[in-house]
């Protein structure tokens, strides 16, 4: 990792020296977002608004575009920057520009039309940080939910993709995001918000069975002072086993074996 770390900065400090004007770094930015790319009509819908699930096109000059956008510059340039990626539909490129001019509404509307929560989760993803970001993103995922249902076509980003990137997991939707949230927060807080938002929602049984456990372990944080890492593990261990598959069901078994174990042994 530090060695990687160290290749990174070194790049990108032999880049810095070799792109001087910064008007030179745009002209490379668009020449690389011009060759060996997706086409513009599978990132981008007829009105510029982004396509679902076309951040996971790959992109011929991917590593050097990723080193374009962190290159310093003056914010005229990164705001340059953030539109030229956006109209190539270059949308991880997009979002990490929007991250740094704290564009982050922008960030999270195009999130939701990707539709791909793994955005949200992953470490360097655009998380929601504040209790008015939440309530924004679960505002915005209810607008662009049905909108992505409808253009959930095979033949465009599905199997059919041009350049063969595989596809992504993990729909963007109000009950996906107050899952999100109440692992955080904790599930009562969660649907105070959704109520506050003024959404009407109905979870799943899996949803429903997914906020019980999380409440039994509110009550075992309670009673019992175990570090916050290991209980964390523990639970995202048993829910990643209750997530698809055949044994799906098994995994949520243990999960209700294992509070309730513990649950005992406190009395």
């Amino acid at each position: 990792c530090k060695l990687g770390n160290f290749f990174t900065v070194f790049w990108l400090s032999f880049l810095q020296s070799l792109l001087e004007p910064e008007s030179l770094r745009q002209d490379w930015l668009e020449l690389a977002l011009s060759y060996d790319a997706p086409q513009l009509c599978d990132t981008l819908t007829p009105d510029g608004k982004p396509r679902w699930h076309s951040h996971c096109f790959s992109w011929g000059y991917g590593r050097l575009l990723s080193l374009l956008i962190r290159l310093p510059a003056d914010l005229s340039s990164k705001q340059k920057m953030a539109e030229t990626c956006r109209s190539h539909g270059y949308w991880i490129g997009y979002l990490y520009l929007c991250c740094e001019l704290q564009q982050r509404t922008e960030a999270f509307s195009t999130i939701c039309q990707l539709d791909d929560i793994n955005l949200l989760e992953d470490s360097e993803g655009v998380g929601p940080q504040t209790l008015d970001e939440w309530k924004l993103l679960i505002q915005l995922s209810q607008q662009f939910s049905s909108a992505g249902e409808s253009e959930q076509d095979p033949g465009v980003n599905g199997s059919g993709w041009s350049n063969g990137s595989a596809d992504c997991d993990g729909k963007i939707s109000p009950e996906s995001l107050t899952l999100m949230l109440a692992r955080t927060a904790g599930p009562d807080h969660a649907m105070a918000i959704l109520e506050e938002c003024g959404v009407q929602l109905v979870l799943s049984p899996h949803s429903k069975l997914v906020c019980e456990l999380l409440r039994v372990t509110e009550k075992r944080q309670r009673w019992v002072r175990v570090p916050a890492t290991e209980l964390s593990t523990q639970f995202t261990f048993f829910i990643d086993k209750s997530k698809n598959g055949p044994n799906h069901h098994r995994g949520l078994r243990l999960m209700w074996v294992f509070l309730t174990h513990e649950i005992l042994f406190i009395f």
